[in-house]
């Protein structure tokens, strides 16, 4: 009756068999969609660790639910071993006699797909179909059988939307694709395909490609990515609209063969090969640094402006920095107002607080002085101003792919022509970066993203930073550490960045401990280049999950951002460093794990007693010592009982924080919160 109401204009069914059919029963235009079998060709040229990677990463988001996910692999000729023996590696558990023949009874009731296999994990699905459970390996991340016949009498060779794989052999390219034209008439008609090949001659590339979408029945050809993403236009290419209504075609009872979109009264048949980014290093247009450079900077920008107002703390006030800069900005003739109402962790309130200023006051530029905060809190005071109707959420939208926002952030320069950012600790790298954390009224913080934050003008001074205390320079120091260490292990890593990670890196350990026990010029002023440092290298490649965990620790229990880092930075460090991955991180030109060699690499400049993750990691909690920061949470003094109220909201709300999307391993909540507690009790709690 709803479907019949004289309110319905068009009804999008995206659910099973019978609800399609339903739907075009109505009377009404409907727009429904098929059931998907996706058959993966990888061919005797193709990267195999590459195809490895993707396989696998596909089949394990959303547990397999996705109708375009990865449900059978062709493997040609002597690829198959090599391919079949990587995804051991990976996790992938084969089963093989009774226990495959159990497997393939589970999957089907009643002629149609168990309801009870959907989604789950491998251990739950070993546990329904009564496997052996000692003979699953921990960690199993997928189940997989080879198989050799393709039709109705043969569960596995249908879709089993779950963690389950079939894996098959072919002799030639040319049986590959018959095997992948069966396996897609088999239920898959009109969906979605995958391709693997590296064959560096582009006419044959183009052949195979043409050769494979003309024979396989599908609609979607993905080359060299994963189908269960790919299909749905998260990430990887720019061939195909974001959705999750997939249509499959008039050949298999659907009115359109593309994702849903304006094209859908036309049948379109789309090849999407894997695409990497065009790249970037952004920065501030200009950059200066040297100690005592401030004045002659400051000048030099604000001639012939009218108006500055400068976003300040009370810190600041008190310590006589802030009337240097004020001596510069009446020099040159500005009238001047100062916004000092920053505090630690700028929340909304201050952001108001501080366009209502710039209302009243009308700046030309904007100059930040201080920590993290007061720079933090100065971007979003302008975009704010400019932009009065931008929210806290619009402004953090979600993405899956760094780069691909879901609506666009808006452009800066209508009122304020200069930000210009002069930090007066060596630890965020906020004067070079472009995000920001705001906390929200409700409690919540909320990383941002955008080039247009990034402040127009860097002014990095050392010697506004020799008075520091030493525990700020500890925990600004670590927090620099973390940017250049997760920066460097990021999914987004290029050539251009991983040099400032180490660079950076290279200052911190050589002259941190320095600056903390004797705060010598040298070492004050290497420190605040290596703050400043791995700034740019985050800012251009992100960051991971110990900063995700540390925004909602903060955030929570008000401690130290650098500390929080520090105490978090190690278990995070053991935890991505694993070749086996529950989930790898998402992003085109990472094509599989390579966190540990990346941390060996680190571990090696660094001049680590061992080039690996625990070498690295060992080198952490020295420094920390030196440092006199605490090793865990509870040493930190965070109340037992809170923390653990607590653990599921803060597990919860890093896996959503923005920082999440660049970890070089995808994570789970039950992961996220396995580091938490590791990270509080020590981890050899745990052993």
């Amino acid at each position: 009756s709803i479907m019949q109401s004289d309110e319905i204009k068009l009804i999008l069914s995206t659910g099973g068999p019978a609800m399609v059919k339903a739907s075009y029963s109505a009377g009404k235009p409907a727009i429904g969609v098929g059931s998907g079998n996706a058959p993966i060709l990888v061919d005797e040229t193709a990267d195999v660790l590459q195809a490895c990677g993707s396989i696998i990463m596909g089949k394990t988001f959303d547990n397999g639910v996705i109708c375009a996910a990865e449900q059978s692999v062709v493997a040609v000729g002597g690829v198959y071993n090599e391919l079949k023996e990587l995804m051991i590696l990976r996790g992938v558990h084969f089963l093989m006699g009774n226990e495959r023949d159990k497997l393939a009874t589970f999957i089907e009731k009643h002629g149609r797909i168990n309801p009870d296999i959907v989604g789950q994990t491998p251990e739950e699905i070993a546990r329904r179909a009564g496997l052996d459970l000692d003979q699953i390996p921990t960690g199993t991340v997928v189940l997989a059988t080879e198989e050799t016949t393709v039709g109705e009498d043969n569960p596995l060779s249908k879709e089993k939307l779950s963690p389950v794989i079939a894996l098959y052999k072919t002799s030639t390219f040319d049986d590959g694709i018959q095997m992948c034209r069966s396996l897609a008439l088999n239920g898959g008609v009109g969906h979605s395909a995958g391709l693997y090949t590296s064959t560096l001659d582009p006419e044959e590339a183009q052949r195979r490609e043409e050769l494979f979408l003309t024979e396989v029945p599908v609609h979607r050809v993905i080359v060299n990515a994963p189908t269960s993403m790919a299909s749905i236009g998260t990430s990887f290419n720019f061939a195909i609209d974001p959705s999750l209504t997939l249509g499959v075609g008039t050949s298999a009872g659907s009115s359109i063969s593309s994702n849903l979109g304006p094209q859908h009264l036309i049948n379109l048949s789309i090849v999407a090969e894997r695409q990497e980014h065009i790249e970037w290093l952004k920065l501030p247009q200009q950059l200066y640094f040297n100690r005592g450079c401030m004045e002659e900077a400051l000048k030099g920008n604000v001639r012939g402006e009218k108006r500055a107002l400068v976003v300040t703390d009370k810190g600041m006030v008190r310590s006589g920095i802030l009337q240097r800069v004020l001596k510069c900005l009446r020099s040159e003739g500005l009238d001047v107002e100062v916004f000092s109402n920053v505090h630690p962790d700028p929340d909304e309130e201050c952001i108001r607080n501080g366009v209502e200023v710039c209302d009243a006051f009308q700046p030309d530029i904007i100059v930040c002085v201080g920590g993290g905060s007061p720079i933090d809190a100065g971007k979003f005071i302008r975009a704010k101003y400019e932009h009065p109707g931008l929210t806290l959420e619009d402004a953090s939208t979600r993405f899956i792919e760094i780069r691909k926002r879901t609506s666009p952030f808006p452009s800066t320069w209508s009122k304020v022509k200069k930000l210009i950012a002069i930090p007066t600790t060596s630890g965020t790298g906020s004067e070079v970066s472009p995000f920001t954390v705001v906390t929200s009224d409700e409690g919540k913080k909320y990383p941002i993203a955008s080039y247009r934050l990034t402040p127009d003008v860097a002014i990095c001074d050392s010697t506004l930073c020799d008075s520091l205390p030493r525990s700020l320079v500890a925990h600004a120091g670590l927090d620099s550490i973390t940017h250049a260490i997760e920066s460097f292990v990021s999914v987004a890593q290029n050539d251009f960045t991983k040099t400032q990670s180490l660079e950076a890196l290279h200052l911190l350990f050589k002259y941190l401990p320095e600056s903390y026990a004797s705060g010598s010029a040298r070492s004050r002023d290497a420190c605040h280049r290596g703050a400043t440092i791995a700034g740019i290298a985050f800012s251009n490649s992100f960051l991971g999950i110990c900063h995700s965990l540390a925004h909602q620790l903060g955030a929570k229990f008000h401690l130290p951002h650098g500390m929080t880092c520090a105490i978090l930075l190690p278990h995070v460090i053991d935890y991505n460093a694993s070749e086996s991955p529950t989930k790898m991180g998402i992003y085109p030109s990472y094509y599989y794990p390579q966190a540990a060699d990346r941390y060996a690499a680190i571990a090696k400049h660094v001049g680590a007693s061992t080039f690996n993750a625990n070498g690295l990691i060992k080198l952490i909690h020295e420094i920390m010592i030196k440092l006199d920061t605490p090793l865990t949470f509870q040493d930190a003094g965070v109340d037992e009982s809170d923390f653990l109220d607590s653990l599921e909201m803060l597990s919860k709300d890093a896996f959503d924080d923005q920082c999440t999307a660049a970890n070089p391993r995808y994570p789970l909540v039950s992961e996220l919160k396995d580091i938490l507690l590791k990270s509080y009790y020590g981890a050899e709690a745990f052993e």
